[in-house]
């Protein structure tokens, strides 16, 4: 009886905590780029696993003070990310732009006093998308993928659709 009870309360444990699951993928890949693994948020269309589907992809760019698991000034809704990824049957990816910790400021971008390390994310970007593209089952050409950013991600989105049009075909920027 005491292993049957068991069982039932285990049981009832997993399906809580599957239920509570976030609808999203907090994961990493060694970057050659920073030398160091890089984090990223991906989140997969409802059936992703269930069948053979290749998907277009979205790349998100957080603002300033933002990072791949949280954009405080954007109010993410990550509930109704991933109910946009579904209808539109997308991947989407949030990457993370800040290269320290110790750093606030993402994207060390520009020629000029505030960029603190040699590495610029605009280096990182193909080889995030190579990555993506590699891992996961996308539809791997530029017209196929997109960038959207907030405030400094949204510069930021602008920025990477002038650099690498032949990677991106549609660049949104929200306050950028």
């Amino acid at each position: 009886m005491r292993i049957c009870l068991l069982i039932i309360c285990l049981g009832l444990f997993l399906a809580d905590a599957r239920a509570q699951q976030p609808p999203y993928h907090d994961l990493t890949h060694n970057s050659r780029v920073f030398g160091h693994p890089k984090a990223y948020r991906l989140y997969l269309p409802e059936g992703y696993e269930a069948d053979n589907r290749r998907y277009p992809v979205v790349y998100f760019f957080h603002g300033w003070g933002g990072r791949h698991f949280k954009d405080d000034n954007a109010r993410l809704d990550y509930a109704a990310l991933q109910q946009l990824v579904n209808k539109y049957r997308v991947i989407m990816v949030m990457w993370d732009g800040n290269i320290d910790e110790s750093e606030p400021r993402p994207y060390n971008v520009g020629y000029h006093e505030d960029v603190k390390f040699r590495v610029q994310m605009k280096d990182y970007f193909p080889e995030l998308t190579a990555h993506i593209d590699s891992t996961f089952r996308t539809l791997t050409g530029r017209q196929h993928r997109g960038i959207i950013g907030f405030s400094m991600g949204g510069i930021m989105s602008l920025y990477l659709g002038g650099l690498y049009p032949d990677k991106v075909s549609t660049v949104v920027s929200m306050m950028g």
